[in-house]
């Protein structure tokens, strides 16, 4: 399994395929603590999930199947989805300029 994008909220990963021999994958994912349960079966090489609890890790396992039957399951791989960035600050902004403008003369005497 490939990270290819993380987000607050989704993990998209890839995989490879060897021609003729790979029909179908299946993709599990678990929560900390929780069961493995499938979350993608088909015949694609990429999958988004989304809808994930934000700086949270998930562990991955995929196994390819073909008219054989199922293959052993991957090594588990552990991501994390990211924080969510600080919101930006609220506008609008207005700041407040002053002109002072400063005259000087030359008097005899200097």
């Amino acid at each position: 399994l490939t990270l290819v994008s993380v987000s607050s909220q989704s993990l998209k990963l890839s995989w490879g395929k060897r021609p003729s021999r790979d029909k179908e994958f299946i993709l599990q994912s678990a929560a900390p603590g929780k069961t493995f349960s499938t979350v993608f079966r088909g015949a694609g090489v990429s999958y988004r999930l989304s809808k994930l609890a934000v700086a949270s890790s998930y562990t991955l396992r995929i196994a390819a199947a073909s008219l054989s039957g199922q293959g052993a399951w991957s090594e588990p791989i552990t991501f994390t989805t990211t924080p969510i960035p600080p919101s930006p600050p609220t506008g609008p902004f207005h700041m407040h300029t002053s002109t002072v403008t400063y005259s000087l003369t030359h008097s005899q005497g200097w």
